[in-house]
């Protein structure tokens, strides 16, 4: 039988048009948030303290990274590979490097 008048949610009773047009204010009004608060640190990112905040950052997750890659024995595998390839890079360092690159990058194509 086909359905006559507006789609009622069972549980709240409202028209499901309604509450759709209230979960799109509530995730617009987050994503406002969200564009305030990185608003607010992009100042502090490109300044002389941001920039050394930002190098902070990379080491302790440079630590982090080295402290996962030597429980990891699949990493294990892949350092002791390409130690005896010849490459001495600090691993960790790299991955960091192009974890903040990858970020930083994302930040400036999302700016207005």
């Amino acid at each position: 039988m086909p359905q006559q008048g507006a789609d009622i949610d069972i549980v709240t009773g409202r028209p499901r048009i309604q509450e759709l047009a209230e979960l799109e204010r509530i995730n617009k009004n987050k994503e406002d948030e969200r564009l305030e608060r990185q608003a607010q640190y992009a100042e502090l990112l490109h300044s002389a303290t941001g920039e050394k905040l930002l190098g902070i950052i990379q080491l302790y997750l440079d630590q982090r990274i080295h402290e996962l890659v030597q429980t990891d024995p699949q990493a294990m595998a892949y350092i002791k590979i390409l130690s005896d390839l010849g490459v001495r890079d600090a691993v960790g360092r790299h991955a960091a490097g192009i974890l903040m690159n990858r970020y930083l990058k994302k930040k400036e194509e999302n700016k207005p």
